[in-house]
């Protein structure tokens, strides 16, 4: 064998190690991706179980306890009914046991039964119809005018425009379990800051967005511009709905919302 051919046959061997190597390195990384998207899947799945099982029901209104109080005092049992699906959905993560009272207060105090109720509303959505179908029995469409004041109009009408937005994202039982998690442990609120709840909030984050661009068509960055723009629609609503949802006067209207009735 001349020197030019063991050039080349060294040269051959040479590339078919380097070949090799990069065939176990890249298998590598789809096993490892296939195991990451699996181990998403599975935290995704347990969540929407538990979210299904506890928040994702229709609420049952407290009559007995509504019956003899006035509309202020009504507000404040509506506000603990809502209060406690939530709070039970927490305690199914393991992080909630090793929280402090001060950190639940920060968590469950303020208006995260809204903004978790606006979701539930939102879901209830029917892109054919363009209107909101709720529990108990109300059905909600923008051309509804005539039977409601100024104020619940325009709630109703900011639903339907978030609900339009969020159908985009396919806000199917799970997303919406796992939006609800990042929403119920959101870590910048809390003073002082907690490590583990900012470790939680950013797992929660980066399952939804594993989950989502699995399930969405369309390129990565498109898919996590969409996600994030509805989550941000939500974010400027929000001064709106606490207004209306903390207003005695919108009693029934509200129970006609969120309430099996």
């Amino acid at each position: 064998m001349g020197e030019t051919e063991r050039i080349a046959k060294r040269d051959l061997i040479s590339k078919n190690r380097k070949r090799r190597h990069l065939e176990k390195v890249y298998e590598s990384l789809i096993k490892e991706t296939n195991m990451a998207e699996e181990d998403c899947l599975a935290r995704s799945v347990t969540i929407a179980k538990n979210y299904c099982k506890i928040i994702d029901t229709p609420q049952k209104l407290p009559a007995e306890r509504l019956l003899m109080a006035d509309n202020k005092k009504r507000m404040e049992i509506i506000k603990e009914t809502l209060k406690e699906p939530i709070i039970k959905f927490a305690q199914t993560f393991p992080i909630y046991e090793t929280l402090d009272e001060t950190t639940l207060q920060q968590l469950f105090d303020g208006s995260l039964w809204i903004k978790i109720n606006v979701l539930l509303i939102i879901h209830r959505y029917d892109p054919s119809e363009q209107c909101l179908c709720l529990p108990s029995g109300c059905v909600f469409k923008e051309d509804h005018k005539d039977f409601m004041n100024d104020e619940q109009y325009d709630i109703i009408c900011r639903f339907l425009r978030l609900a339009h937005v969020f159908n985009k994202i396919e806000l199917d039982n799970i997303r919406l379990a796992l939006l609800t998690a990042l929403f119920t442990f959101y870590p910048y609120d809390i003073k002082p800051p907690k490590t583990e709840i900012r470790k939680l909030f950013s797992q929660i984050r980066k399952d939804i967005e594993c989950l989502h661009e699995l399930y969405t068509e369309g390129p990565t960055l498109t898919v996590r511009s969409e996600l994030y723009g509805a989550i941000a629609e939500l974010q400027i609503n929000m001064p709106y709905f606490k207004k209306f949802f903390n207003e005695p006067s919108q009693f029934y209207f509200i129970v006609n919302l969120l309430f099996d009735i």
